[in-house]
């Protein structure tokens, strides 16, 4: 069969280490730094020339004559004056020149600087370059762009009561980054889950994805949910929806607080918007830039523009940012049906099934901020916030299956205890083609109003948050599907060994319609809605005298409701059985399948033709929105009813600082949905439970030097199943293996106990090292139960959620940056950055009458991120690599064997050239070494691999 035409492809918006292993990998990262440390050099020198007039236009001319920005609140400089400076200086002494007459100082933020009270400014090592006032050179004063925000990340991070870490616009910004999560997978303690190269979950300090908590500007954020497959995503939040571009600043919290909303264990994640006041001045930002997937082989737009303006007196102000991009994917894999072990401890692989997954995205995002402050202490900030985005998925794909008690005598292959390879004349092939329309939208809308006095702080907050997860066009799945009768001989490499397991058909043509039968179409509609209504009252009092520096109190209200809907019909008449002549099928869309990597798989096969097979479906029938009893049992509803009374206090004692808090926490909720009873008629059934918890929680920081911190936090802590392991539904999956997912309304909320030990060491120039360890227990852990049960008599495999586990993690983990100010003019804008966490777990997952002890799964028990950069005046480069250790997927019980993702490196680089003082060009890269995710079992045999390829992109910046 030749000459096919090409599918038309639719576009529309529509063994755990060792110890001392981990010891002396600990100590060689602790000499790196130590050999890293600052060397005082001779600052270089620029000649200045600035006269004499107001702050703000000294501020300005310093920054055209250095080519740096100058960061600051407008009302910090407002009628200040500011000397002339004349001569050659370091720009370290002539900034603090023009800054003398005012109680301000600037500190360096990488090729920036902050302008900040003095009594904002946390204490840095003396540099041994102090403000030089030599004769005969005139002070100056320079002004740059107006600031976003008084404090550095780490002036932030300096200042907490509690162990948080902070990124700023320049740190999204600094390396390529498709979605906001991309950017935070760089801090220490974060690992991303990625989905087509693209990070969509964030796991933090060694926890499962679901243990982390989002929220945007502090309020609760409604999740969508995944509708391309059966999986659900639950509470967690998918990232891909999220433009980095949107986010000015991201508060990582590895500590708990009273005041925090309740249900993070791992950590919280505070997303902030942009906001007028803040960002400082009027004017306008864009970004335009042309993204090219390697892979996929085509190139796609990304746009974004920040338009700010604020009133003379900085008392009101009006932000609207937008992002728009699209996107095309296209990831090649071999994915294998999981790997089944034997009461002997025999291990056998599954089915292989190699697949062509491409994807052409749209995005569009919208944020608007509006802040008033008056002048008698009252503030109100009104933020909008609008994102959707729509994907065109499409599947091509082929099976190789076979019965492993029908194999050829005499051919099977072994490689220990795990079957590699063999021949089958029983075995059975599946030609599919999947497609489905793909749409998500987050909507949230918040107000906030305080009025503060010398003594209190009273403060309101409104938010409501709405997701929403359909299929504007519905999954549609094509089968044909060879049975019983085809030869072909199999075999498996190593996972570490590069390459991809073989198979060799004998008695079929992959690209022969006359070989392949129909068998069925299948046809899905999903419809998840999430909603999140929460309020908010504080009230503090400052204190003036003893240890409490100020008390605070306040009540929070939060409404949570999950819909989801499911909808799914099966054709067979006129399908099954029958052979299809050659117009009924078109050519693979590519003839480079597989190119990156040895294999010796068939790279081309027949592709259905969607249009003419669902032609023979009955439209009517498809569109009948009546519920069948598998419909009914996949939906549910989920609602939540959550209120929290909280007291905190900030403490103060010469070097101590801290807070003590304590949060009641109560819950009721009411699931809903149908269950079968033994005769299989399906019921509805609603089940209600309540939840009350005291939350404490204390943080300490002790200061044993101006430039040193030591930190201490424990707290109690709860996280909440996932809404579709509470529901009461039962999904009936069919396939070559029956089985089944049930939900359990009886689970209770995970219960942890958390302790935080840290040492920070600020250096100069915006540096940092810091160590810190910390200590998880989890009790209550929900693990999986799988078993074999009954169903209309079929015996089923089924998978529920229990509260049936324990588990604890350990870890560190280690960070240093620096910036070499101390080196000549340019190499003063040289700077380094390394991060590594190191995590151990250990879990006890309950397995019928026996438990079962091994890691937690979707931990990883290393991550390291290791970065350089160069800024000056025209030239920016950074270069990233991110690093993490395998990690387990699927813990081994039934009769499967565990399952993981092995470990996976990413390198990222940009590079930004300054055409003027308001444009620049820029270039980026990411997964520059075209790695590919890979699975395996236990012993390293191979379970999966994904390919994505590298992504480049190239933009302009500008600024008016």
């Amino acid at each position: 069969m030749e000459g096919l035409p090409i599918p038309t492809f639719r576009r529309s918006m529509n063994d755990r280490r060792t110890r001392a292993w981990r010891f002396n990998l600990l100590c060689e990262i602790a000499v790196c730094c130590t050999l890293l440390a600052p060397v005082p050099l001779q600052a270089a020198v620029t000649d200045f020339s600035i006269p004499a007039g107001p702050l703000s236009d000294a501020l300005a001319h310093f920054s055209r004559i250095t080519g740096q920005t100058v960061l600051y609140d407008p009302r910090l400089v407002s009628g200040l004056e500011a000397p002339p400076v004349s001569g050659e200086f370091s720009r370290e002494d002539a900034i603090a020149h023009l800054l003398q007459n005012a109680a301000l100082v600037a500190e360096r933020q990488g090729a920036s600087w902050l302008i900040v009270s003095r009594r904002d400014s946390p204490p840095e090592p003396a540099t041994g370059n102090a403000p030089s006032t030599a004769a005969g050179v005139e002070e100056v004063l320079v002004k740059g762009i107006p600031a976003a925000y008084q404090q550095s990340s780490l002036q932030k991070k300096y200042h907490s009561n509690r162990h948080q870490d902070f990124l700023q616009t320049a740190d999204i910004q600094r390396l390529p980054a498709a979605n906001i999560a991309e950017a935070i997978t760089r801090s220490a303690g974060i690992s991303v889950v990625r989905d087509r190269g693209e990070a969509l979950f964030i796991s933090m300090r060694g926890l499962p994805t679901q243990f982390n908590q989002v929220t945007l500007n502090g309020n609760a954020l409604a999740s969508s949910e995944n509708v391309r497959t059966s999986e659900q995503y639950g509470r967690r939040f998918h990232y891909n929806l999220l433009p980095a571009e949107l986010v000015s600043a991201v508060a990582l919290s590895k500590s708990a607080s009273a005041a925090d909303t309740a249900g993070a264990i791992g950590g919280q994640i505070d997303l902030q918007t942009h906001r007028p006041l803040d960002m400082g001045a009027s004017g306008v930002s864009t970004r335009v830039a042309g993204s090219a997937s390697q892979l996929a082989g085509e190139t796609s737009p990304r746009i974004s523009a920040v338009g700010n303006w604020v009133n003379s007196d900085s008392s009101l102000g009006l932000s609207l940012i937008t992002a728009y991009s699209q996107r095309s994917l296209r990831q090649d894999r071999v994915l294998n049906f999981r790997w089944l072990e034997s009461e002997d401890g025999t291990l056998s692989p599954g089915g292989i099934r190699p697949t062509l997954e491409r994807e052409e995205s749209q995005r569009l995002g919208i944020s608007t901020a509006l802040q008033w402050q008056s002048g008698n202490g009252i503030a109100l900030d009104v933020d909008l916030f609008g994102v959707k985005r729509h994907s065109d998925y499409q599947e091509f794909s082929y099976s190789a299956d076979y019965d492993i008690d029908q194999l050829v005598p005499g051919s099977l292959q072994w490689r220990g205890d795990a079957l590699i390879g063999g021949d089958t004349q029983t075995g059975s092939v599946q030609i599919g083609r999947e497609s489905a329309g793909l749409t998500d939208s987050l909507y949230h809308g918040s107000v906030s109003l305080s009025r503060e006095t010398d003594e209190w702080k009273v403060t309101g907050a409104l938010a409501i948050s709405r997701a929403r997860s359909y299929n504007s066009d519905p999954i549609r799945r094509t089968r044909l599907r060879r049975d019983g009768d085809v030869a072909f001989q199999f075999w498996y490499p190593k996972s570490g060994e590069g390459a991809l397991p073989t198979v060799t058909y004998h008695n079929v043509s992959l690209n022969d319609p006359e070989d392949f039968p129909g068998r069925r179409l299948e046809w899905r509609y999903i419809n998840a809605q999430d909603g999140k209504n929460t309020l908010k009252l504080a009230a503090s009092r400052t204190l003036d005298d003893g240890p409490l520096e100020r008390v605070e109190f306040g009540a929070e209200w939060q409404f949570f409701s999950r819909d989801y809907q499911r909808r799914d019909r099966m054709i067979s008449d006129g399908i099954e059985g029958a052979f299809f002549p050659d117009e009924y099928f078109l050519a693979l869309p590519v003839d480079d399948f597989l190119h990156s990597v040895q294999a010796h798989l068939p790279a081309q096969w027949l592709v259905p033709d969607e249009e003419r097979f669902w032609q023979l479906a009955d439209p009517g029938y498809l569109t009948d929105t009546a519920q069948s009893s598998a419909d009914r049992m996949n939906s549910y509803n989920v609602a939540e009813n959550n209120r929290a009374l909280f007291v905190r206090s900030d403490m103060r004692l010469e070097r101590w600082r801290g807070e003590l808090g304590l949060r009641y926490l109560q819950g009721s909720r009411h699931a809903r949905g149908h269950w079968p009873d033994e005769s299989m008629q399906v019921l509805p059934l609603t089940v209600t439970a309540s939840e009350d918890r005291l939350l404490p929680s204390l943080n300490l920081s002790f200061a044993p030097a101006r430039d040193q911190l030591l930190r201490f936090s424990a707290a109690r802590v709860v996280n909440r199943p996932d809404l579709q392991d509470l529901a009461p539904r039962l999904t009936l999956n069919s396939g070559d293996t029956l089985t089944a997912v049930g939900g359990n309304p009886e689970l209770k909320m995970v219960v942890g106990n958390q302790f935080d030990f840290a040492w920070e060491w600020y250096l100069p120039a915006d540096g940092l090292f810091s160590i810190s360890v910390f200590h998880t227990t989890l009790d209550g852990f929900i693990q999986t139960d799988t078993r074999d049960i009954d169903i209309g008599g079929q015996t089923y495999e089924l998978t529920s959620r229990s509260n049936g586990g324990s588990a604890r993690i350990n870890g560190l983990e280690m960070e240093y940056r620096e910036r070499f100010s101390q080196l000549p003019s340019p190499w003063d804008g040289l700077g380094i950055r390394a991060n590594i966490s190191l995590t151990d777990s250990n879990a006890r997952y309950r397995a019928g009458d026996q438990y079962v002890e091994d890691t937690l799964a979707d931990v990883a028990p290393r991550t390291a991120n290791a970065g350089i950069w160069f800024e000056s005046a025209a030239v920016t480069v950074n270069v990233d690599y991110g690093w993490r250790d395998q990690i387990l997927k699927q813990v081994g019980s039934f009769n499967q064997a565990a399952q993981n993702s092995e470990p996976f490196g990413n390198l990222d680089a940009r590079i930004s050239v300054a055409l003027g003082r308001d444009i620049s060009l820029f270039a980026e890269g990411s997964n520059l070494t075209g790695a590919a995710e890979r699975e395996s079992i236990a012993g390293g045999e191979f379970a999966g691999y994904s390919y994505y390829g590298r992504t480049f992109t190239l933009g302009v910046d500008a600024r008016f």
